[in-house]
């Protein structure tokens, strides 16, 4: 019979060998996926709130729009989550996410996402 040491299992892995918990030497650990974001002031709570309001309207007719003709359905839920990414960085982070494979569209969001929030925070500029 062969008898196993527990000190194997417990110590330094092999010579060779790359225990699963340990990181290669080269490379940073992968704990999350991080995106670049561009840093935009937040928003007064009142138009974040008018803001989340408007993007889910839009969001439901674009899905309304897909099953009734004369709706642009994909356009609306586009715009839709375009308005609620302005005043939600957690949605701004899914859909870059999603447009990862559409880097024009990504830069367009990122554009309209800029500009709509400089409209909104125009005032404070002024103060």
């Amino acid at each position: 019979m062969v008898e196993v040491s527990q000190a194997g299992r417990t110590g330094a892995p092999a010579p060779g060998r790359v225990s699963l918990h340990q990181a290669m030497p080269d490379e940073k650990p992968d704990h999350h996926r991080t995106f670049k974001r561009p840093h935009l002031p937040s928003l007064h709570i009142g138009v974040r709130i008018v803001l989340l309001g408007i993007g889910w309207v839009v969001l439901a007719l674009g899905f309304a729009g897909l099953l009734l003709p004369g709706l642009q359905g994909i356009l609306l839920i586009i715009l839709g989550a375009a308005i609620l990414s302005v005043a939600s960085e957690r949605v701004h982070r899914a859909l870059k996410a999603l447009l990862r494979r559409w880097p024009r569209v990504s830069e367009r969001l990122d554009h309209f996402r800029q500009a709509l929030h400089d409209k909104l925070t125009r005032h404070k500029k002024a103060d």
